[in-house]
């Protein structure tokens, strides 16, 4: 019975769950964005127009160590979507092949003040982006998700550097952001 009435089920449990935990915590998100935190959200394809802009913004080079991109390269969400599903413009860098070296790991120092850095030199151009693509953004919650993720990070969590290299977390958050 249980395999029966498990998709309903789940949906029914979810969305109780997602109400006990708005109400424990005092969070005032909409049902749906909270669900999509606690349970997640499916991922959507980036249009080959936002590639295009993001390219253009970032002057045809990885965001992670700056080598030219050959190709199309890959939308890589700053802040991994598995730790939170944030597709705002302002989460979003485009990447070459380090992309997969990185994979949902927190990124290193340089690579959160170089993603400061763009935040501060162009959040009209990715203002813009958003706007001329019809992306969301959101740039408010996007620092607040970074900078909430980094201000609970353990020491020794180990953070990307490039590759297969990573450094681990040993001092205060204000020091990476």
């Amino acid at each position: 019975r249980l395999l029966v009435l498990g998709p309903m089920l789940r949906s029914l449990i979810e969305l109780h769950w997602a109400n006990d935990v708005a109400r424990w915590t005092g969070v005032q998100l909409e049902d749906a964005s909270l669900r999509a935190h606690l349970f997640g959200r499916e991922r959507v394809s980036f249009p080959a127009r936002l590639v295009g802009e993001l390219s253009e913004l970032q002057h045809g080079t990885c965001f992670y160590c700056g080598d030219r991109i050959d190709g199309r390269g890959q939308v890589d969400h700053f802040l991994a979507w598995s730790r939170w599903p944030n597709d705002a413009i302002e989460n979003l860098v485009l990447a070459d092949r380090c992309n997969g070296a990185k994979s949902d790991h927190l990124v290193a120092q340089p690579h959160v003040e170089r993603w400061r850095s763009r935040l501060a030199d162009s959040v009209s151009d990715l203002a813009g982006i958003a706007v001329s693509g019809g992306w969301p953004s959101d740039l408010e919650r996007t620092r607040a998700l970074v900078t909430n993720t980094y201000a609970h990070l353990a020491p020794g969590t180990p953070l990307w550097v490039r590759g297969s290299e990573f450094e681990l977390a040993t001092v205060p958050f204000s020091f990476y952001l």
